[in-house]
């Protein structure tokens, strides 16, 4: 059984002494869960508590060389910047834990510590397991921007939909968390 393009999802954000320390996406689709993690953009929110994803100009393409090009570059250049937001850096499935925080159980996620690219490699490195385990419905840690999910109309933030494999999603933490390992 395939799982439907369809899925629910809700925005948050996890606070920890006051201050904002990730962005979270809740995607829900045929009974599964996941929560995405993105970063926070630090200058703007220092500039006035605002709290959105973290972004990265996106450069144009460098030519040059030659009359016709460097004449090409100089029309790009004098293009606005364009900006483009950061992947997510961790994602982690929702499960039924503890809270390391108060100790309570329920619904939540366990928090990783962020992948990093590597270069040399050409992929991301797998997020490792911090040993925090976050509730759902902890008003302390998460707040939820719109408590009421809604219909997502882009893809899972990866290229491959999830496959259901007798009730089980194989996920590959290397790279793509929805690339579908074995069969």
């Amino acid at each position: 059984m395939e799982l439907q393009e369809f899925y629910m999802y809700r925005d948050g954000y996890v606070t920890f002494r006051e201050r904002p320390q990730y962005i979270i996406r809740q995607y829900t689709n045929a009974g599964q869960s996941w929560i995405f993690a993105y970063d926070i953009s630090k200058p703007d929110y220092d500039a006035g508590k605002i709290i959105k994803r973290a972004y990265s100009e996106v450069s144009p393409k460098r030519i040059g060389g030659s009359a016709i090009a460097d004449a090409i570059q100089q029309l790009v250049d004098k293009k606005p910047k364009v900006f483009k937001e950061n992947p997510y850096i961790f994602y982690s499935p929702i499960v039924v834990g503890v809270s390391t925080i108060t100790g309570y159980s329920g619904e939540g996620f366990y928090e990783k510590t962020p992948r990093k690219f590597n270069p040399l490699e050409r992929k991301f490195e797998p997020s490792k397991p911090t040993g925090v385990f976050i509730l759902l419905d902890d008003e302390k840690v998460i707040t939820w921007i719109d408590d009421s999910p809604k219909l997502a109309k882009e893809k899972f933030p990866g290229t491959v939909l999830p496959h259901l494999n007798d009730g089980n999603i194989k996920i590959n933490p290397d790279d793509n968390p929805f690339e579908v390992v074995g069969k």
